[in-house]
């Protein structure tokens, strides 16, 4: 009830009505719905300009919430799109008509119904005289049949549809200045296709045109030409080039030769042409398939493509991975979806013992098999923080149609770049870092990234005799005998070091010796030996052609899907020599020969392997101490990152937890218990910041100057007090229950316990209470860590001395046009360019950077949060409407400046009216 009141208040002072929230779309148009029918004493309808709703998961009775959006009768802008991630990639929306009431909106001026399912062009929308901008990217349209009555549009947008052809009819639309019809099927332009006086911009690329009118190069008012990635053939002889023409791009064609005159013109993109195959199955060249296909540099990680088979592709992201379609990959122009995920935001599983090098590269939408493979090539980069032997290899990850998650290691090719010794000021041993880049075939869409695993050997092992050694350890070894398997089976071995160190740490006894843990994975899972296999496992060095007490040895075993050791000393017969051990088995899991004195503590052991000592850091800003900076970081860095953060103008004290022990590629949870809690406009957004942000995921890779922060606002529980409020921010370890081995503490997860608190009390004396961190929000599966002290100094708020002498200021945070409902909204405009403007408005290219960590591939939450900052440190400026404005002008944004003046004066009216009807103030 508390997030509608906030969106008629909203409605009632801008206008807006943004439903498209992290909510289920179902849950989004109920909402609506609810406005809809809400009193109208509390909500006057005519206030609605903006209206955006999601259209996923469309049922049938659903189409009956779209026909009363008629009765927003003032309505200018409305969005009605798909286009959210799900398992499976994209998710399209279930619009396939327009309802008649649209007809009903006079004032309609922008409309976007992209991500649906139109097959149609909705003719109904003739009758929106008013309609200057129309987007309907990423339908199915295979006509645009009634276009012609759209009298003022201004700019189209049909990229990524089915069309095969341009009607003559849309030369009627004079007033058009912007046509974007990228990613079709049309093969030829009508002849009346250059009759526009006002067009400035045509994009025709991605379409199968063989030929261009000439009468195109002689438009009057044509700026920007876009032809690439066509199938022209021949340049065409004209006259003279229009005056206005400021780039014609011509690249990826079959254009064999350009007139020189063109050739060396800067307006002229011709890169990438080659000579057209005619007869393509049998003149082209496997083997240069992946070679010479020109590189396409991409100015985002998020890119969604139309590819032709018949000339491939290669793309070039600016996180540096590049992948590349080969000639004749499918059998048709293929739809691809392309990002780069953090990885706390994806299912992309990591086996303890493995590190994550790189970012998550998810390809959609996932299933289809290409005739030939894709090359992918990942960066990634690499820091040795342990004594195991590891291999980089590339591995995909998807689901498969029942529901069942897997993986695969690609056959990779490793690219080494570079490989620098570094010295961290907490350690006294130098690391060596590692870049390189790690390619690999692909042939099908999923999750791919780059990861180091525990070096595997493998054989497959016949019915003749075998042998398979450790490349890591060549003294282990498994000896199979003769007909000791009845088919061809696949045997996998890997060796896990341990250091002296982890049994001096918890033994305290610098006479313990072990083994190498020694892994064996058979596939078939259900095979079985018809003789004994002899293992051979190596001795530690430090025993290697010594003397020793053999009793001391003890033999364990352990399931693979375990981690709990058995002693099989007495049933398994050992024999020593100078460098390993023998015995015999018929099955295998896991084993590991031990001192007498580890055989206790080997479960302990073995966690420590696979775990490492990490803190939370939980800091805030001295100039702003709503703002929370918390980072999960190796204990070895706590000292040193802490130092950095507190130049950087943060306090806290303490500012870390004590040291807890996690997994790679574990997931945590952060929660604000206590007086304080998550500042957000709207309940939905504090649950989008509980569930996006306040989540994150542990890795050692993510070294703490450059990666894995959390940042998020905090505010009072009680907006009216006016003294000092504590809380804390709690960190949970998320635990997952079908995890392949479990590192969990022995003990259940604690669900209830209790942090102290200290400040000063009325006379200066330091005291200290107990905070309850129970909280019934938190899951079972939540294993409870530890948590830091976060205070906050509320300000006195603001009274009314008398209602009738209410004053309207526009110009604090919260008070007018810069509350954060109002911002959400000029940050969904701003999209890509939030960081120019970022800069224009002086803020530091640091917190730009932290931005794009904390919100990656999301320009509208990035865009909000930037300009929030600016606001929260501009709030109480007497010229911040003027400075805010002069710097959007001066970013190249004068619609967004105009906008934005024109929102804060309606605001302003619309308020002062709103306070008339109330009578709480004269008129």
């Amino acid at each position: 009830m508390e997030d509608l009141t906030q969106r008629l208040e909203c409605i009632s002072l801008f206008g807006r009505l943004n439903l498209n929230t992290e909510d289920e779309p179902t849950k989004c148009r109920k909402q609506f719905s609810e406005i809809l029918n809400f009193s109208p004493e509390k909500i006057d309808l005519d206030f609605v300009r903006t209206l955006d709703l999601p259209t996923e998961c469309l049922t049938e009775h659903e189409h009956e919430v779209f026909a009363k959006i008629g009765s927003l009768k003032n309505l200018e802008f409305c969005v009605l799109k798909g286009g959210r991630r799900g398992k499976n990639g994209i998710q399209k929306g279930g619009l396939v008509k327009i309802p008649k009431s649209f007809g009903n909106l006079r004032f309609l001026s922008e409309l976007d119904l992209s991500f649906n399912s139109f097959s149609n062009f909705p003719a109904i929308l003739s009758e929106n005289a008013a309609l200057k901008t129309l987007n309907l990217d990423h339908n199915v349209l295979r006509n645009l049949n009634g276009i012609s009555g759209l009298k003022n549009l201004q700019e189209i947008t049909v990229r990524c549809n089915k069309l095969t052809e341009i009607p003559e009819e849309i030369a009627k639309l004079k007033k058009l200045k912007a046509a974007k019809f990228s990613s079709n099927f049309v093969k030829v332009l009508p002849d009346k296709i250059a009759n526009f006086k006002f067009l400035e911009v045509f994009d025709l690329s991605g379409n199968l045109l063989k030929e261009i009118p000439v009468s195109m190069f002689s438009m009057e008012t044509l700026k920007k030409l876009n032809l690439c990635h066509n199938e022209i053939e021949f340049f065409p002889t004209f006259g003279d080039l229009s005056t206005s023409i400021e780039l014609v791009d011509l690249r990826f064609n079959f254009i064999p030769k350009f007139p020189e005159k063109y050739s060396n013109d800067p307006r002229f993109y011709t890169k990438g042409n080659i000579p057209k195959v005619t007869d393509f199955e049998e003149k082209l060249d496997p083997n240069n398939d992946y070679e010479n296909l020109p590189e396409e540099i991409m100015n985002s990680d998020f890119n969604v493509w139309e590819i032709s088979p018949r000339t491939g592709a290669c793309f070039l992201l600016p996180s540096g991975v590049r992948i590349i379609f080969p000639r004749g990959f499918s059998e048709a122009p293929t739809e691809v979806f392309c990002s780069i995920l953090d990885s706390a935001s994806t299912d992309f599983k990591i086996h303890p013992m493995d590190q994550l090098l790189s970012a998550v590269l998810e390809l959609s939408p996932s299933g289809i098999l290409f005739k030939k493979p894709l090359l992918l090539t990942i960066p990634y980069k690499y820091e040795s923080c342990d004594e195991q032997k590891r291999e980089i290899i590339m591995r995909t990850s998807s689901y498969t149609d029942g529901g069942k998650y897997t993986q695969e290691d690609l056959s990779s090719t490793l690219i080494e770049e570079t490989a620098a010794s570094s010295q961290n000021s907490d350690e006294s041993a130098f690391s060596c870092q590692r870049r390189g880049k790690v390619k690999a075939f692909v042939n099908h869409f999923s999750l791919f990234a780059v990861v180091a695993r525990i070096i595997e050997d493998t054989a497959v092992i016949k019915q003749e005799s075998g042998k398979l050694v450790s490349s890591v350890e060549p003294f282990t070894q498994l000896v199979f005998p003769e007909n000791s398997v009845d088919s061809n089976t696949r045997v996998t071995i890997k060796v896990l070091s341990v250091p002296q160190s982890i049994l001096y740490d918890i033994t305290k006894e610098r006479t313990s010796y072990t083994t190498s843990i020694l892994q064996v994975k058979v596939s078939p899972t259900t095979t079985i030996f018809n003789k004994d296999i002899k293992v051979h496992l190596s001795l530690p060095q430090m025993l290697m052609c010594r003397h020793f007490d053999k009793s001391q040895f003890r033999l364990l075993k352990c399931p693979c899907s375990s981690t709990e050791w058995q002693d099989v000393t007495d049933n398994i017969e050992m024999t020593f020599s100078q460098t390993d051990v023998k015995f015999n088995v018929n099955s295998f899991s896991k084993f590991w020969l031990v001192w007498r004195n580890v055989c206790g503590v080997a479960r302990l052991v073995y966690h420590r392997l696979h775990t490492c000592k990490v803190q939370f850091i939980a800091m805030q800003k001295s100039s702003q101490p709503t703002s929370v900076f918390t980072q999960c970081v190796k204990s070895q860095y706590t000292q040193r990152t802490v130092a950095k953060l507190k130049q950087r103008g943060y306090f806290g004290d303490p500012a870390c937890t004590q040291v807890k022990e996690l997994t790679e590629g574990d997931q945590f949870k952060i929660k604000i218990i206590g007086d304080i809690r998550l500042d957000a406009h709207t309940d939905a957004y504090r649950k989008h910041l509980e569930e996006k942000v306040l989540i994150g995921r542990f890795h050692k890779q993510f070294h703490p100057d450059e990666d894995g922060y959390q940042s998020f606002p905090i505010s009072a529980k009680n907006p009216k007090v006016t003294e000092v409020v504590h809380g804390h921010a709690t960190f949970y370890q998320i635990i997952h229950p079908d995890c392949e081995e479990s590192f969990l503490p022995s003990n259940p997860p604690i669900q209830q316990s209790s942090l102290k608190r200290s400040h000063n009390d009325s006379n200066g004396d330091v005291t200290e209470e107990h905070c309850d961190v129970t909280d019934a929000s938190i899951q079972q599966q939540w294993n409870y860590l530890d948590g830091v002290l976060l205070s906050l100094e509320c300000k006195t708020p603001m009274m009314l001395q008398d209602d009738k002498e209410n004053k309207l200021n526009f110009g604090d945070l919260g008070e007018g046009v810069f509350r954060d409902s109002n911002l959400w909204g000029f940050a969904a405009r701003i999209g890509s360019q939030w960081m120019e403007i970022g800069y224009v408005l002086g803020l530091s290219t640091s917190f730009m950077d932290m931005l794009k960590k904390d919100y990656p591939l999301n320009c509208k939450e990035q865009a909000f949060r930037m300009l929030r900052k600016w606001a929260q440190m501009h709030m109480n400026d007497q010229d911040c409407i003027q400075v805010f404005t002069k710097a959007l002008t001066n970013a190249g944004r004068k619609d967004l400046a105009d906008s934005f003046t024109q929102s804060f004066n309606d605001g302003h009216n619309n308020f002062k009216l709103s306070m008339k009807r109330r009578k709480l103030i004269d008129n």
